[in-house]
């Protein structure tokens, strides 16, 4: 019971995360209002918005091939003989293949509302999923067409006037039943538990609201405002309620379904006075909330600004906490020419002392729970002062950052060649950090002056094309090599030190791709990589290509708790057009031993759906096998019947007739010149070919 309750809960969980990945959030006005008039006070979680693919900016060739893969092997390794597992996964298969298509194809395919509004919420320990529908029948019969596919048969109940569809996920008890209800404007999607009362029931599946609601709570409208998040989306996860079920089951709707789920089997973790005792520490961070600031999409193009963060409400922790914001350079936190750039920061000088004060708080506090007072007496044990050795070394640091501009690779040595990157680090007094350089063996004699001026360090068994610099640059102390990397830390000497955060990154897709495109024939011919591990970094590649997006990322503490921030300003590059291809006569190779394209052979695909391909010898002499076949195209799937094979090992020997066999690609990038195709055999064996019009 147990282990089919989880695994229907991950597919289930899964396939709100898929519609996560593609969407866009966007609250609805009544809709959301509806969707919070039926979530329960208590949820453990809550998010509401608009499903929405963003007119397709994130599908990709790549990105479709990837998941068809994934999907294919979570049928061979989750669902074997079960039909409940196939459903369940054919159902996040058809979101995500449709979902590929566009919003238009998804409103149609599951009759959703022109806004595509929808809750992901926790009643209890289940998951609800409503969806404001304007044709519920086409959502019922896109649940019957995956029916007809993997045998897994719904019956239909009656439920106080309503009709439900109900399938049995596990008839032991409690007994665990998916069931959806189809409403004029709503449809709902919720487990059930066999013990659960037809009221029980009513409430799981939006049919009758619970006595205490999420509405009448406010949670989601005072979020929306304390945090400034605007329309897109926000929600949250309680995790004082995530406490509250696992410590005291009996005070929350999901610890009760949690006592439901194990019966008598459910043993109390912690006495109940430590279960309070936990709770009330669990509240001084008592959720992680989320939500978009910014977000907008069109058919070639995205921008979002997303932030999440883990609410801490008491004000003594918040205070210590933001004392270890330390400086994050601004250069090296947005993504401006360089490949890639992060920046750590750390106020070293309050490390010690906002530990301490942590410390402290934690060993004086009075607690009647034995596993804390366990833990109070161990860490009585310790004491942090000790930290102040280390940081009294690197006194004065305020934080690091790197940036990187380009690589070089000599293709000729399969070597590198050069290198344009910049490492640094920031102090109030970065002239005493020189001295660590002292550790560095060959850099013990190195002098820095502190005029700026720049100095080479001379450091053997570097490749030819790197040449390391070091300088005082403001308040920092830099090492790079190259002339942009150069033209960056004279920049740092002008920015001022700030208390910005914790960490930053941002990275530039388009010109990662280009970095990883100029790696991949230099290692694989070093390694000698194989055609399926070629296959998988070639994989990577075509993903990164598909999108021209700068992502940054920004983490740190604010006066509200402990923040992430993520922002992306994209663009969908115009050859990426889904499963293009023409039927046509095209030259064939492969990537093959060390990532080289190999010329394979040719082949006609003819618009008749039949088709005729041929390989030559490894002399390029003559034709070695030749076969007929019949092809479909299903999505960006090309599936082929061999007709007619013959064979021979040399040029000089006659044509005998082979067996015929069939077989299936994913088409991975295609454009106007022709497409690449991943074939996979099973058992990780798979290979890329390329086909060229000729």
């Amino acid at each position: 019971m147990k282990l089919k309750l989880y695994l229907c809960l991950l597919a289930t969980m899964t396939w709100s995360q898929a519609g996560y990945a593609f969407s866009l959030f966007n609250f609805g006005g009544k809709p959301a209002d509806h969707f919070q008039a039926n979530a329960p006070a208590d949820t453990v979680l809550y998010f509401d918005g608009k499903l929405s693919t963003g007119n397709n900016a994130y599908a990709s060739e790549a990105g479709l091939a990837q998941w068809q893969q994934t999907y294919q092997e979570l049928v061979d390794t989750i669902a074997g003989d079960s039909d409940q597992a196939r459903f369940f996964l054919a159902l996040l298969d058809d979101f995500v293949e449709t979902a590929a298509q566009g919003d238009n194809a998804v409103i149609e395919r599951y009759g959703l509302n022109s806004q595509m509004n929808m809750a992901i919420y926790m009643d209890g320990l289940l998951p609800v999923f409503q969806f404001a529908v304007k044709k519920p029948q086409n959502f019922m019969d896109t649940l019957q067409e995956l029916e007809e596919q993997t045998g897994y048969k719904h019956e239909v109940q009656d439920l106080n006037g309503h009709a439900i569809w109900v399938w049995e996920v596990e008839n032991k008890d409690p007994g665990l039943h998916f069931a959806v209800s189809a409403e004029k404007k709503y449809v709902t999607a919720s487990f059930l538990f066999g013990t659960d009362s037809d009221t029980r029931k009513m409430q799981r599946l939006a049919l009758e609201e619970d006595p205490n609601t999420l509405k009448d709570s406010k949670q989601v409208a005072e979020l929306k405002k304390k945090y400034g998040f605007g329309d897109p989306m926000s929600g949250f996860i309680n995790l004082v309620e995530v406490a509250r079920t696992i410590l005291k089951p009996e005070q929350s709707s999901a610890g009760k379904d949690l006592l439901v789920a194990f019966g008598d089997e459910y043993e109390p973790l912690v006495s109940a006075v430590c279960a309070d005792e936990m709770i009330g520490m669990v509240q001084g961070a008592p959720r992680i909330v989320a939500g978009y600031r910014d977000f907008k999409t069109s058919k070639d193009s995205f921008k979002f600004d997303l932030t999440t963060l883990l609410e801490v409400t008491d004000e003594q922790s918040v205070t210590d906490l933001q004392k270890l914001n330390g400086h994050l350079s601004p250069a090296a936190s947005v993504a401006n020419g360089q490949i890639v750039s992060l920046a750590v920061g750390l106020d070293v000088a309050n490390l010690t002392p906002v530990i301490s004060n942590f410390w402290n708080r934690f060993v004086k506090a009075e607690f009647n729970c034995d596993v804390l007072q366990q833990a109070q007496q161990e860490a009585k044990n310790t004491n942090p002062a000790t930290l102040s050795i280390l940081t009294a070394m690197v006194q004065g640091l305020k934080g690091a950052s790197m940036q990187l501009f380009d690589v070089q690779f000599d293709k000729t040595n399969q070597a590198l060649g050069g290198i344009d990157a910049l490492v640094a680090l920031s102090s109030t007094s970065p002239a005493t950090l020189v001295g660590l350089l002292a550790n560095v063996p060959y850099l013990q004699d190195v002098h820095i002056p502190e005029d700026g001026t720049a100095v080479d360090l001379d450091i053997p068994y570097l490749p030819e094309g790197v040449k390391l610099k070091a300088a005082i640059k403001g308040n920092n102390l830099t090492v790079f090599s190259g002339d942009k990397a150069g033209k960056a830390a004279d920049d740092l000497g002008k920015e001022k030190l700030n208390s910005n955060g914790l960490y930053s990154f941002a990275l530039d897709y388009a010109k990662l791709s280009a970095l990883v495109e100029d790696i991949i024939p230099v290692v694989g011919q070093q390694t000698d990589m194989e055609p399926s591990s070629c296959a998988d970094v070639y994989m990577s590649l075509t993903g990164l290509k598909s999108v021209d997006m700068k992502l940054m990322m920004k983490q740190g503490v604010n006066q509200y708790g402990i923040f992430t921030d993520i922002q992306a300003d994209g663009k969908t590059l115009k050859n990426a057009k889904t499963g293009q291809f023409s039927p046509g006569k095209y030259n064939v190779s492969m990537l093959d031993w060390g990532c080289e394209w190999l010329e394979f052979g040719q082949e006609e695909i003819r618009k008749d759906g039949t088709g005729f391909y041929a390989t030559q010898d490894d002399a390029q002499q003559c034709e070695i096998f030749k076969a007929e076949y019949q092809w479909q195209k299903n999505g960006n799937v090309l599936a082929f019947t061999e007709t007619k094979n013959v064979s021979r090992d040399s040029c000089d020997v006659p044509f005998e007739e082979v067996e015929p066999d069939g077989y299936e690609c994913t088409i991975v990038h295609s454009s106007d010149n022709g497409f690449d195709c991943l074939f996979d055999y099973g058992d990780g064996e798979k290979a890329v070919y390329r086909y060229t019009i000729r």
